[in-house]
């Protein structure tokens, strides 16, 4: 492996249009003459994949033409350097340290893959867009500066990072700080006002604490964020229902209508807006939310197994209790009774007896035979 340098061609009263890579060697053409030393340009990839370290003497990083896939440190000859779009994207770095007065821009270290710990330098007040995304083993970022907007997708997919939102934080860009599995409990400081689409998507978050009341929160910007169990908006603690990716906020107590609780929800960051509440319908462990309260009661009423889904399936060990409270009614119900059965077998979840009957049977024999499997399956 060798040392690659970052040099500005123009020392030697040469003008090249992009940016170089080089590395020591001899040839006739595109060399340079610096430290002593005679360096080579670095045309093709085979050569980058023999890079392991990288000096930059200039004060502005670019992207270079080829990926250094196997780069496992940078040094930094001056403070005050600059990281372009995409200076070290797709590289094999580990680590990065920055000096405290450098900068970088969008992408910078995205894709960098085996990541696992950087800094953000004290004169910057932003993480660009995409600056790491898709870093799936960045496990410590510190910042030294004071950080007032996240960008776009700027930890999108960095599964290991545990990042707590500085509380100078004005702004949360969309997909900010999506696929994020690390983060449990989530405080939005007072000093955000906005949070993008998408920003928290997908990510493990299991506490919620909003301290804005009045934080402009895009409706989708939790979605798939199905481990929330609680939400605190400016010191009051709200319930949380799941439906369709979406976790809702439990605005009412229960209305208890036919035998189903029926209550108004509201998206996270939709809590001041009741013309945009939904009526969340709940039997046993089957939901249903909707705009229209009787639409949400019909739709579960009307659902098959409505009636009889606590009497059989609470006779089933293999069907969890942790799996009942997130399993959604269309999930369960598919096309039809059969297929929403054979779903059920399908993830392992009904294996202690045969049902082949009674998944060719029609529905309206389904009760007759299900009963008699499930009273067989007792019996064993």
């Amino acid at each position: 492996m060798v040392t690659a340098i970052s040099i500005d061609a123009n020392r030697d009263l040469r003008s090249l249009p992009q940016p170089k890579i080089w590395v020591e060697g001899r040839g006739w053409r595109n060399t340079i003459r610096a430290y002593n030393k005679t360096y080579v340009e670095v045309r093709d990839q085979q050569t980058a994949d023999t890079i392991d370290r990288l000096m930059v003497h200039d004060r502005v990083l670019l992207a270079g033409p080829f990926a250094l896939r196997h780069l496992k440190s940078v040094e930094f000859r001056l403070a005050d350097v600059i990281l372009a779009t995409n200076a070290l994207a797709d590289s094999g770095l580990e680590h990065i340290e920055l000096p405290k007065d450098a900068m970088f821009y969008d992408a910078a270290f995205m894709n960098c893959r085996s990541l696992k710990s950087a800094t953000i330098p004290e004169k910057m007040d932003t993480v660009p867009a995409y600056a790491f995304e898709n870093d799936a083993e960045l496990e410590t970022l510190t910042v030294h500066g004071k950080i007032t907007d996240l960008g776009e997708y700027c930890f999108d997919n960095c599964r290991k990072l545990k990042f707590t939102i500085p509380e100078t934080v004005q702004r949360i860009g969309a997909y900010a700080m999506a696929g994020m599995d690390a983060i449990s409990d989530v405080t939005i400081p007072v000093s955000c006002t906005y949070v993008g689409g998408m920003a928290f998507s997908y990510s493990k978050i299991k506490h919620l604490n909003i301290k804005n009341p009045d934080t402009e929160i895009q409706p989708n910007a939790f979605w798939g964020c199905q481990d929330i169990k609680r939400v605190e908006i400016a010191g009051k603690v709200y319930a949380v229902k799941h439906d369709c990716d979406n976790p809702y906020i439990v605005m009412s107590e229960p209305e208890r209508v036919h035998g189903i609780d029926v209550m108004r929800v509201a998206r996270i960051g939709e809590q001041n807006q009741p013309d945009k509440y939904k009526y969340y319908a709940m039997a046993d462990w089957l939901f249903y939310c909707h705009e229209n309260r009787d639409a949400a009661l019909a739709r579960v009423r009307s659902l098959i197994m409505a009636e009889h889904c606590d009497k059989y399936l609470k006779s089933l060990d293999d069907v969890t209790p942790e799996y009942r409270l997130n399993i959604s009614a269309q999930e369960l119900y598919c096309s039809g009774l059969a297929q929403g059965l054979g779903l059920l077998r399908t993830k392992h979840l009904l294996k202690r007896y045969d049902c082949d009957n009674c998944l060719k049977s029609h529905p309206t024999v389904y009760n007759e035979c299900m009963h008699r499997h499930f009273k067989d399956a007792k019996q064993k």
